[in-house]
């Protein structure tokens, strides 16, 4: 499993690696049919608000799959390989690509690219997550660190480079996540995990875990918060560590079963 999606009707949606796509409803796993449409890993999904999801295939483009089960290459782009995904409140969506972000406006099952956003950056997206603080989005980037910035008639706004004045200018970034009290959590390769508290200018406080202070590594690849509001990393190679109460808490896996590439829970 690629990635992980709860909907607002109870379902959990599944990628998988090699373009499949799965749902469970009601306590049954179905496979969707993506049979000649998908057949690279399901990097990213989003709810479409409809019953169905929009879902980025790595090498093939985005997908929508309808309530009924119905899958359609929505958006393709020659040499484009896509990373992540959001759906903003407005409809549109954004997404993550090998060079930079694209803004696609929604209409049924149909996507059409829209706006340019190369002004935030043409790195590699491997991430992209909406804080209503300031109405914000922030873009975890490969090489380029962490650019926040708020999307106006299309455009983007206020462009910023989140703690370059502490030395994240050049984080390899590969996971964003929110926390309870509206701080970015960031999972990285080669600098561990960050939460970084946020201001309507930037950042206010920082706090790093790598192998060093506990984590045990320098390499994370998913960061995740729980219902109870503690941090979840899926640690490159060692499975997951759980911060609780500012204690790290290992779990040990199997050694085919040590890098984890998806978490969530229902109401996530």
């Amino acid at each position: 499993v690629s990635s992980i999606r709860p909907d607002t009707f109870g379902n959990i949606w599944f990628g998988h690696n090699v373009g499949g796509i799965s749902r469970m409803s009601d306590g049954v796993i179905e496979k969707v049919p993506t049979s000649g449409i998908a057949s690279s890993t399901i990097n990213a999904m989003a709810v479409d608000g409809h019953g169905g999801i929009w879902a980025l295939a790595q090498n093939n483009g985005i997908l929508h799959v309808g309530p009924n089960g119905h899958v359609k290459l929505a958006y393709a782009a020659d040499g484009t390989l896509w990373y992540s995904l959001l759906a903003l409140p407005d409809g549109r969506i954004l997404a993550g690509t090998n060079a930079g972000l694209v803004l696609l406006s929604t209409s049924g099952d149909t996507l059409k690219a829209m706006g340019d956003l190369g002004a935030v950056t043409h790195a590699p997206v491997r991430a992209v997550i909406r804080s209503t603080l300031g109405d914000r989005i922030f873009v975890g980037t490969e090489d380029e660190g962490i650019r926040s910035f708020r999307l106006q008639d299309g455009r983007p706004k206020e462009i910023n480079i989140l703690g370059a004045d502490k030395g994240l200018g050049a984080l390899q970034v590969r996971d964003l996540t929110l926390g309870a009290n509206g701080q970015l959590i960031v999972g990285t390769r080669g600098d561990g995990a960050y939460e970084i508290g946020l201001g309507s200018d930037g950042s206010t406080s920082l706090l790093h875990y790598d192998a060093q202070n506990g984590l045990g590594t320098d390499d994370v690849d998913v960061v995740f918060t729980d219902r109870e509001n503690d941090l979840w990393f899926a640690r490159v190679g060692l499975a997951l560590a759980r911060l609780l109460d500012r204690s790290v808490v290992y779990y040990a896996a199997d050694a085919d079963e040590a890098d984890v590439q998806a978490l969530a829970s229902r109401g996530h």
